[in-house]
């Protein structure tokens, strides 16, 4: 990640905590899982393609200048949205949330730029949002 304020554990932010103790009441499971990636819910909301499909619609019909490129950078998008919205609730135009060093990679990971082969991407340099040098 970018910044030292982008390099958080899904562990330290208790928002995530909450969602992971939640799997231990929900689902009956014997121990909470040790990062969000694992929980269930995180696949079908932010990486399940099907599932990105429908809120990138859901998307466009609230924002009608979406950005409207490649499938890949559409559905990683979604799916940051996905996972604050479930994590959070509706957090309000202003307010930006963090999303955990180990959520981005992991929807980086399934969502990668389709000219890249395994082998390629293992060294692939993502670059975050960069903001235009003013003069």
């Amino acid at each position: 990640m970018d910044t030292a304020r982008e390099c958080l554990c899904c562990c330290e932010l208790d928002q995530l905590r909450v969602k992971r103790e939640e799997s231990v009441t929900l689902l009956r499971q014997d121990t909470e899982f040790q990062c969000i990636t694992d929980h269930p819910s995180f696949e079908a909301n932010c990486l399940n393609a099907w599932t990105l499909e429908v809120a990138w619609l859901s998307y466009k019909q609230h924002y009608s200048n979406a950005y409207d490129g490649p499938q890949h950078k559409k559905y990683r998008h979604v799916a940051y949205r996905q996972l604050v919205r479930w994590v959070y609730g509706y957090c309000g135009k202003a307010n930006r949330k963090v999303i955990p060093a180990c959520a981005v990679c992991c929807i980086r990971a399934h969502f990668p730029p389709p000219t890249l082969n395994e082998a390629e991407f293992a060294d692939f340099q993502f670059t975050g949002f960069q903001l235009p040098v003013l003069h």
